[in-house]
């Protein structure tokens, strides 16, 4: 613009000011500049709006596959068998996260527990489900302390990937104990103090965030044998 901008005098005589006559079409460039700049500040700032209110849907765990879209973020669901029916994930990229995950959770489980891990792998997830007597104690809310170890190790590598998890106890709704009260305790409700108690342990650790774990309790079909025998955990890991 410099090249065609002239400069020009005051006439003979009269008051001695400058000014630049800057041509039609440099102008023009300047407002197209101006506007691609404006566009992207806008662009940014509705991205950021985007990622404020998914991140607001998923602490009070209202977040829908239509507020996923939203948010230019491909929503996506289990969809192989009982194990992942119904949890709901954003999409998890395959790579690095799925490799860390089967390396680290198969053989550490199977140490602790005495028996294997069911591991589901789909485009979108990867999810392991495991049976509750496993992880706790009969009538315990806190889960035993070795598979406590393990789960932290779990979760202390993929925050490394930015990892969304979801975790669901399946188990049948029966009376399970009774408080000083007399007032009969029922499955769901260890169940639920357990996911809450499995929560604030994974909050220990400094790069876990608490909006990227989800909870939830889901009745099941009747007891066979031990309801805690019955009921399972499922863990599924996602990355945003």
């Amino acid at each position: 613009m410099g090249d065609t901008a002239r400069r020009v005098g005051a006439e003979p005589g009269g008051p001695k000011h400058d000014f630049w006559v800057v041509p039609y079409a440099d102008m023009v460039t300047l407002l197209f500049a101006l506007f691609v700049v404006l566009y992207s500040i806008g662009e940014v700032r509705i991205r950021k709006l985007a990622e404020l209110r998914r991140a607001f849907a998923l602490a009070l765990g209202t977040e829908t596959q239509s507020d996923a879209r939203d948010g230019s973020i491909d929503a996506g669901s289990f969809t192989d068998g009982d194990l992942v029916d119904g949890l709901e994930l954003i999409n998890a990229q395959p790579g690095p996260m799925r490799q860390f995950l089967l390396e680290t959770l198969p053989d550490r489980f199977e140490e602790i527990a005495g028996r294997s891990l069911e591991i589901v792998v789909t485009d979108d997830t990867v999810a392991f489900e495991a049976p509750l007597s496993a992880l706790w104690a009969p009538g315990e809310v806190t889960p035993r302390e070795d598979f406590q170890v393990w789960l932290l190790d779990v979760f202390e590598g993929i925050s490394a990937y930015g990892s969304e998890t979801r975790i669901r106890i399946a188990a049948p709704d029966v009376v399970v104990s009774r408080d000083a009260d007399g007032r009969a305790v029922r499955s769901e409700e260890l169940c639920v103090r357990r996911l809450t108690r499995l929560r604030a342990l994974l909050r220990v650790l400094p790069q876990v965030e608490s909006r990227t774990i989800i909870t939830e309790f889901r009745p099941k079909g009747p007891v066979s044998g031990s309801w805690e025998a019955d009921a399972t955990i499922t863990f599924a890991f996602a990355t945003p």
